[in-house]
């Protein structure tokens, strides 16, 4: 998973450097869009990354912006493909509440609009969003026809309001909430010799994720289950 956000198009280097490295159909590989690098001008801002390019980032939801990104992130990485490619950070978090509406109709008529195109002609197997709010994978599922939602740290032993919104059938599309339940099934499958059943959080049942949990946490997801 890495975006051109990541260092300004470093981090997009760095995984195309260890792609040439493996069979590309061994990786599942995940980068975003929403924003492309400028490289004749220096940032504007400190990109919250350490090291990066020294290119400008610009956000840009629309048609061309979106084609001219992912151009630059297959350059990058070295590849003629994408496995999921997401729409990056169309949220309050990113962009504050002014502009959040702008940005949704900026994201659904020109990044969807692109990103639906090249998953008809296979250069992207599937496509998503990525953001901070789970508010906004309801907007973008109810609006569009995605794959996958990523949903940054909202979702987590010490913060679970999101689960009511993603994995309620009438407000998020099936398929967003079957890649849900898959991840997690996945997640405690490879981890977890005798994971623990959802819901079950009794102290003999924790011998499974929660086994190592310091109490206090323990407590807290006892009591939201």
């Amino acid at each position: 998973d890495t975006s051109p956000h990541y260092g300004n198009g470093l981090s997009e280097h760095r995984c195309g450097t260890a792609l040439r490295r493996v069979p590309r159909n061994d990786v599942v590989l995940c980068t975003k869009t929403g924003r492309w690098m400028d490289p004749f001008h220096p940032p504007e801002t400190r990109s919250g990354f350490v090291g990066g390019q020294p290119h400008r980032a610009v956000v840009d939801y629309s048609y061309d912006g979106t084609m001219r990104s992912v151009e630059q992130s297959l350059l990058r990485l070295g590849t003629d493909r994408i496995d999921l490619l997401l729409i990056h950070d169309v949220d309050v978090w990113t962009h504050g509440k002014d502009a959040i509406e702008d940005r949704f109709r900026e994201a659904m008529s020109g990044a969807y609009v692109a990103l639906d195109k090249l998953r008809s002609e296979g250069v992207v197997a599937g496509i998503g969003i990525g953001v901070n709010e789970a508010e906004m994978c309801v907007r973008f599922a109810k609006a569009g026809t995605f794959d996958t939602m990523l949903l940054a740290g909202r979702y987590s032993l010490l913060e679970q309001p999101a689960l009511a919104d993603i994995q309620d059938p009438d407000k998020v599309k099936k398929t967003s909430q079957a890649d849900l339940e898959a991840r997690q099934a996945e997640y405690c499958k490879k981890n977890y010799e005798e994971p623990i059943s959802r819901g079950d959080t009794s102290a003999e049942s924790a011998s499974g994720p929660l086994g190592s949990c310091h109490p206090s946490i323990l407590t807290a997801v006892q009591k939201w289950t």
